[in-house]
């Protein structure tokens, strides 16, 4: 998600040359790379993503990234005049279209409608996947997801131009964010971890919590990789998770915030090492069998690798009732979900849940999605006052059973027809035969529904 403009030139600028024309001008920049085949620089203290000048074949390209705000864009448009400046030459859109005067081609109102294009692609990346997109600043990676969205109240329904405000603010402090980055220490690591399944990928970064001799390499933020790791070298013992699981590992108590979407920072004084050891052990509920593998949700079809599980809900029994159900259908993306499940020691993180609302009134499936974490002992008890495993869920389908067309429990039984879909224990894992023919039935349905999710009576994401 870029855009480019080419300059058609033989002549290649000494990057000093480039920079000077700049300081020339009157910009304040700073530089991150000043060396071919890619220059990256932006405004002082008020870029968020910078520009880039990349050498070609041809000549040269100036590329600004989406996300970026007005200060990039400004930089751009910049950058172009200099280059022609110096180069003498013809610039080229995307289109081919020929560039004589970037200031007229480029003008404010173009910029903000890029801004408007970038975020609303943005929006619905975050909407359909259910989760973070990762980009790149001039200094550090950032992470925009449903939950950093809606706290600056950009709803995902919504148009760019019926939120500005509330982009102009989220940019703002993005902006203000990524220059205090600059100067915090982060838990970056120049580990990897390659995939064994795949020896021709890219190893997958790893952001890094040591601990030894009883106290760990300080740090200011929890910087963004695909993995986080926290280890204790004296005892050799280490935990790897999806970096977007460490939030959940973290207790409010633990001196830590949210920076962005999964970025956290400590606050409130720093942790203690006793603090840390806590957040490693609540993180080995979020340790998949295979890092690499990313499990597939219902209605993308059949995974060999998944089991599926069914959970009973009984709003009228249930600690859960209908009104919080409903009520998650709008926070789908904000909730923490977990549920008990009776066959835990067949459960592990990444297989397959589908919620059957069962008693009286309207019947069927309201919710599914994927285990999201390993079973784990409650903290609180049951009406028995027995402690019991329960599991985190990430749905990708919750519905209001009163308004929302739903596969109903006749549907269920008409398909699967050794099974009790009107009671049970909630949580019990279905045959392969049987989870086959539920996801034939299921995928079918979400074709139905695609075009009905509206955020209120029903939600859906991570439409794969």
């Amino acid at each position: 998600m870029s855009y480019c403009v080419n300059i058609k030139t033989d002549k290649r600028p000494q990057p000093k040359e480039v920079f000077q024309k700049f300081i020339e001008r009157g910009e304040s920049i700073i530089i991150t790379s000043n060396n071919y085949p890619c220059l990256r620089f932006g405004t002082l203290n008020k870029a968020l993503r910078g520009i880039e000048v990349n050498e070609e074949e041809d000549g040269m390209e100036v590329r600004i990234c989406s996300g970026a705000n007005v200060a990039d864009y400004h930089l751009f448009v910049v950058a172009i005049d200099v280059l022609l400046e110096i180069t003498d030459a013809t610039a080229y859109t995307d289109d081919d279209e020929m560039v004589t005067n970037p200031y007229q081609t480029f003008h404010d109102e173009w910029i903000q409608k890029q801004m408007e294009s970038s975020w609303n692609v943005i929006k619905i990346l975050a909407k359909n996947s259910g989760t973070a997109i990762v980009m790149y600043g001039l200094f550090q990676p950032f992470c925009v997801g449903p939950r950093l969205l809606k706290s600056f109240g950009v709803s995902l329904y919504s148009d760019y131009n019926d939120e500005k405000d509330c982009f102009d603010k989220l940019t703002a402090y993005l902006v203000k964010i990524q220059w205090w980055l600059s100067k915090a220490r982060d838990t970056h690591s120049r580990l990897a971890l390659p995939n064994p399944d795949d020896p021709d990928a890219e190893p997958s970064g790893i952001s890094l919590i040591a601990m030894k001799n009883n106290e760990y390499k300080k740090f200011d933020f929890v910087s963004y990789a695909p993995f986080l790791a926290i280890t204790n070298l004296e005892t050799d013992e280490a935990v790897i998770i999806h970096f977007e699981d460490f939030r959940k590992a973290v207790d409010e108590d633990d001196h830590f915030s949210c920076v962005d979407e999964w970025q956290m920072r400590t606050c409130c004084g720093e942790p203690t090492v006793e603090e840390i050891q806590r957040i490693m052990e609540r993180a080995k509920r979020y340790v998949p069998k295979n890092l690499h593998y990313r499990p597939t949700y219902p209605g993308s079809g059949y995974d060999e690798r998944q089991k599926t599980f069914v959970l009973m809900w009984n709003p009228e029994t249930s600690e859960i009732t209908l009104d919080e159900h409903i009520r998650s259908i709008r926070n789908m993306f904000e909730n923490d979900f977990s549920r008990r499940v009776h066959e835990w020691k067949e459960a592990q993180m990444g297989d397959r849940f589908y919620i059957v609302r069962v008693g009286d009134g309207n019947t069927g499936i309201v919710m599914s999605g994927i285990f999201g974490s390993q079973p784990y002992m409650s903290e609180s008890r049951n009406a028995k006052g027995r402690r019991t495993h329960i599991i985190d869920l990430k749905p990708n389908m919750i519905l209001n059973p009163e308004t929302a067309p739903m596969l109903t429990t006749e549907d269920l039984e008409n398909t699967i027809l050794n099974f009790m879909w009107r009671g049970g224990y909630s949580g019990r894992l279905l045959t392969k035969e049987q989870a086959k023919l539920l996801e034939a039935l299921f995928a079918g349905y979400m074709k139905t529904i695609k075009d009905k999710d509206d955020g209120i009576n029903i939600c859906i994401t991570r439409k794969l």
